[in-house]
């Protein structure tokens, strides 16, 4: 066979005419492949059978794609009719509602009804409880620690205020203490944002533990009597003011120091008032509310002086260390005039004995 054309043509055919070759040129092809006849009948037949076979896996593919279509339609119509059936069975009244659901709205906020409570009291290990199902603005938390009662370990209870103005409303907290969750982290309150008042059935202690303190002085000392004579003079140099609060409608009058005041004695005597606890400025900040992609959002920023560029600050003063102060000034004042008294006293009896002795020589 040649292929002069690029067409496979027989030339002579002798013997097994499975082994006779076909040499060829396939289109666009640069070199020639020779093949035999019976090589060339078994590549036919094996794709003729693989063809055989995609054609039977196709017709079974789309026997299954068109099932789970018909499945997929299925299920489309059940949950059309279970939507229907929800919708019924929870009418929008419901939400919100006593005996109803909880609804979420489109800032993800849940609408809780009034009495809901997580939990079943004293049977699980926490249960919170919100609203008392008397007052719509009053709730309450309860938190339950497997204590085979129906009472509460820990209480907090909001209520509502009876006026228009907000922040008008108190909270009622229920247990043996309340204390941080570590040591010396956390604050009471702010400069910027103190609390109106503390009322305490006994005094507040304070640490004072000489394992938590290193002594760097003491009044009256004398390997301190440089900073003794300082503190002193500071000391007397504040005075006590009468005051009424700008921001109270009751102008009841106070008694107390300017911490302005405190700062200027101890400026005036070298002192850095900073250097002691018993005067603080901290930098006044404000809440801001602002909104943010449709959410309510609060941000801290400073607040600035008249001049829009120097951040304010707020003066505090620990009375509790500045009284101190003045209990030891004021030893040390009474322990001088002590000592004058005495050195006085022993001058007039010094003065008398000597006037008698010269008389009754006389």
């Amino acid at each position: 066979m040649s292929t002069a054309t690029g067409t496979p043509v027989f030339v002579s055919v002798g013997g097994d005419a499975s082994l006779a070759t076909a040499t060829y040129t396939a289109s666009g092809a640069t070199t020639s492949t020779t093949v035999t006849l019976g090589d060339l009948a078994a590549s036919v037949g094996s794709n003729s059978t693989d063809i055989a076979t995609a054609t039977t896996n196709a017709a079974t593919a789309l026997s299954k794609a068109n099932a789970a279509q018909s499945a997929a339609n299925s299920a489309s119509t059940t949950a059309a009719s279970a939507l229907s059936v929800a919708n019924a069975a929870i009418p929008a009244t419901k939400i919100g509602a006593t005996s109803g659901v909880v609804g979420i709205d489109s800032q993800s906020r849940a609408s809780i009804p009034n009495g809901a409570q997580f939990g079943a009291s004293a049977t699980n290990a926490i249960a919170i409880q919100f609203g008392n199902g008397t007052n719509a603005i009053g709730s309450v938390y309860q938190w339950y620690y497997v204590n085979g009662t129906s009472n509460a370990d820990i209480g907090i209870q909001f209520t509502g205020g009876s006026t228009a103005d907000g922040g008008q409303g108190s909270i009622a907290y229920s247990a043996i203490q309340l204390a941080p969750a570590s040591a010396n982290v956390t604050a009471l309150g702010t400069a910027s944002s103190p609390w109106s008042g503390v009322v305490s059935q006994t005094a507040v202690q304070v640490v004072s533990d000489a394992n938590d303190k290193t002594v760097v002085g003491t009044i009256g000392a004398s390997d301190y009597t440089a900073e003794t004579t300082k503190l002193r003079a500071a000391w007397a140099a504040i005075s006590g003011v009468v005051y009424t609060l700008n921001f109270r409608t009751n102008k009841r009058n106070h008694i107390g120091v300017i911490a302005q005041t405190v700062q200027s004695a101890f400026t005036a005597q070298g002192l850095d008032p900073s250097d002691y606890g018993l005067w603080c400025s901290t930098p006044k900040t404000k809440q801001v509310e602002s909104t943010v992609d449709g959410e309510t959002v609060y941000t801290t920023e400073p607040v600035y002086e008249a001049d829009g560029k120097t951040q304010a600050t707020q003066q505090t003063i620990r009375y509790e260390e500045l009284l101190t102060l003045g209990i030891f000034c004021e030893r040390l004042e009474r322990a001088d005039l002590a000592a004058r008294v005495t050195s006085l006293e022993s001058k007039s009896t010094t003065t008398t004995t000597t006037a008698s002795t010269t008389s009754t020589t006389a």
